[in-house]
Formats: C-alpha cells, sequence, structure tokens
C-alpha cells in the first residue's frame, strides 16, 4: 500500500497602478517587476506570508525609493 500526502499553497498576485500613470519598479523577495509605461505591474506568485516591498520611481533622475510589508493572506480582498 502507498500512501501519499500532498500539500499545495495557492499562489496570489498584486496588481499596482501609479496615481500620476508614471511607470516604477517593484523589488520583493530579490524579484524585480517593471510597470509598464503607463504605471500598471502585476507582481505574481506570491505565496501567504509577509514581504518587504520597494516601489523606485525615477524623478529628476534620482531614484525615491518607497519600502513597506505586504501581508498576503487566503482572503481574496479583489
Amino acid at each position: 500500500m502507498l500512501a501519499c500526502s500532498v500539500l499545495a499553497q495557492s499562489k496570489q498576485f498584486l496588481f499596482l497602478q501609479s496615481a500620476n500613470q508614471k511607470p516604477f519598479t517593484v523589488s520583493i523577495d530579490d524579484r524585480d517587476f517593471n510597470s509598464s509605461q503607463h504605471g500598471y505591474a502585476a507582481v505574481s506568485q506570491l505565496g501567504w506570508g509577509r514581504y518587504l516591498m520597494e516601489i523606485k520611481f525615477v524623478e529628476r533622475g534620482k531614484s525615491l525609493p518607497i519600502r513597506f510589508v505586504v501581508e498576503v493572506k487566503d482572503t481574496d480582498l479583489g
């Protein structure tokens, strides 16, 4: 007799949009995501947990980072 157990964790994503429609870069867990030229980005393949996220806008040749923690749970806040 063979017994097998499989645990699966669903993957979530975050959709980000800049209010001024300017492009930006998102860094999360050593992965970088670039937004579209109109300021939209999707961060995919996130499991449940806390992530340190950094968003960078380039303004007048300077990078302006914004850092915060995002918690991903199994609740759809759509």
